[in-house]
């Protein structure tokens, strides 16, 4: 964890040419900025919570990005930040990636821009829900795989509740 509750959470970067990648939780949440998580493996990852929040309402929550030989095992991503949010971008080379129990991406923001999702497989893709919504514009959610996308639910664009004027939405 490089979290840090009084400034800017610090970046994590993990990287293994030939072995694998597995971490119970990883955090890099700050209080005005959340630090990026790069796991890059030349076989697989798997790890529970990826979490790069920002907690300050002007807060900008850092990106994880994913990149593996194999598959790709999840419980959840969280990049959400008031002011706006990180990015997520996870690539497997050569198989499928699942995200578990809850198998959520947050890149939703409170009141700034939300995130943007790329998730692509040669395989199989299954995970529970992306949320990418943003009273100042959705994030772009991009999921691509060979064989099957098992998705709960997509939200992109703007909450429900917004008042504010929208710039625009996700696609």
């Amino acid at each position: 964890s490089t979290a840090n509750p009084s400034g800017p959470g610090g970046n994590l970067t993990l990287t293994t040419a030939q072995g694998s990648i597995a971490a119970a939780s990883l955090e890099t949440d700050g209080q005005f900025a959340g630090g990026n998580i790069v796991l890059d493996s030349g076989r697989q990852i798997r790890a529970g919570t990826l979490s790069t929040r920002a907690a300050d309402a002007e807060g900008a929550g850092g990106d994880v990005e994913l990149d593996a030989a194999r598959e790709i095992f999840l419980e959840s991503v969280d990049t959400t930040g008031s002011g706006s949010s990180g990015d997520v971008a996870i690539a497997s080379r050569g198989s499928g990636i699942i995200l578990e129990e809850p198998g959520e991406i947050r890149t939703a923001s409170e009141s700034g821009e939300a995130g943007n999702v790329s998730i692509r497989t040669p395989e199989t893709l299954s995970l529970g829900s992306v949320d990418a919504r943003g009273p100042r514009g959705g994030g772009n959610v991009n999921l691509e795989a060979a064989f099957l996308i098992d998705v709960g639910a997509i939200a992109a664009g703007f909450p429900a509740t917004t008042d504010n004027n929208p710039s625009e939405g996700g696609n």
